[in-house]
């Protein structure tokens, strides 16, 4: 009896460091942070621009409605987008047919505070401050939603330019945002902040291009940002740093139990998952851009199945690896190559 609870002891302990160590203030959402090259091409098949007049392209929000868009985020799903000329954007359900009032022009959404963000949905910044827009782009394509801003960014200029844009991958939940090659500073008192906030008050992630980190900082806010990041991709990637597997969707054939070994790997990974019937499924391996570098088919059968994938024609990096069948796929298992 003592000794059973001595390990009930020890677990409840070991719980609790595992929450101090991982967990963000509030509900908590959890993103691994990368930086890689540029990337200056934008989907244009079947893009919609939102030309704004004169006199809404300071602090205004505009409502976007995708069809067939089903972006998650924290497990949850969205459909809509709101899209503020200030260079940031929410993500809405379904349900929501208007503007919220959180999320019209004034408050907190005025002053890029993404650590006191008190809008009530998920919001992305690839450049938040008070700046204008021209125009927005936005194009769902491959199962990917993108959003372009052409922005003043010092309002005194009379024309603007196309500085950044955003990138959510419908399968992984990967957030890319792309800056151009072209340098852009802000005149004034710096005040841009760049990085992301869950739909409660606390629950964010801030990137400063200034320190160099490789890591988006979830405690200490940047919002006096003064230069915009020139020919760089950001990369959020959902992460759950207890289980290892990203909070993407799940099917009603695969189990959740996808596992990649050896982790890290070298020059091959065994991808074992268990399914509910015999049927085809795509092993996939991507990277944090969500491109598919690796697709092998394997005829599984009910219950588990394993496949050995050739390594060696890919880059060192971290990757993620899932299975698929008939449009619906696993969780996501994050896999290091060495």
């Amino acid at each position: 009896m003592k000794k059973l609870l001595l390990i009930s002891f020890l677990y409840l302990l070991l719980s609790i460091i595992c929450l101090t160590v991982f967990s963000q203030p509030g509900v908590g959402i959890s993103f691994l942070f990368s930086q890689s090259a540029g990337v200056n091409t934008f989907p244009t098949p079947g893009s919609t621009s939102q030309i704004i007049s004169p006199s809404s392209q300071d602090d205004s929000t505009f409502l976007f409605a995708p069809p067939s868009m089903n972006i998650p985020f924290a497990g949850e799903s969205f459909q809509k987008v709101v899209i503020s000329t200030n260079g940031w954007l929410a993500l809405l359900p379904d349900s929501i047919n208007t503007i919220p009032a959180s999320l019209s022009a004034g408050g907190s959404l005025n002053s890029n505070q993404l650590s006191n963000y008190t809008g009530g949905f998920p919001i992305l910044a690839p450049f938040w401050d008070d700046i204008s827009a021209t125009t927005i782009t936005y194009n769902y394509y491959s199962g990917q939603l993108w959003v372009r801003w052409a922005s003043k960014i010092d309002k005194t200029n009379p024309t603007a330019a196309i500085l950044y844009w955003l990138s959510i991958d419908e399968a992984t939940g990967v957030i890319n945002y792309y800056y151009s090659n072209n340098v852009y500073f802000i005149t004034g008192i710096p005040s841009a902040s760049i990085g992301l906030a869950g739909k409660n008050t606390g629950d964010y992630y801030s990137y400063d291009p200034v320190s160099g980190n490789t890591w988006a900082d979830s405690t200490i806010e940047t919002n006096n940002i003064s230069t915009r990041p020139v020919n760089l991709t950001y990369t959020f990637t959902p992460y759950n740093p207890i289980s290892g597997v990203s909070d993407d969707m799940s099917s009603n054939d695969i189990n959740f139990s996808i596992s990649a070994f050896p982790n890290p790997a070298s020059d091959e990974v065994n991808v074992s998952f268990k399914s509910e019937k015999n049927k085809i499924y795509s092993i996939k391996i991507l990277n944090l851009l969500g491109k598919v570098v690796i697709d092998e088919k394997i005829n599984a059968h009910l219950g588990i199945n394993s496949k050995r994938i050739d390594l060696k024609n890919i880059s060192k990096g971290i990757y993620l690896v899932r299975a698929e069948a008939d449009g619906k796929f696993s969780k996501t298992v994050r896999l290091q190559l060495e």
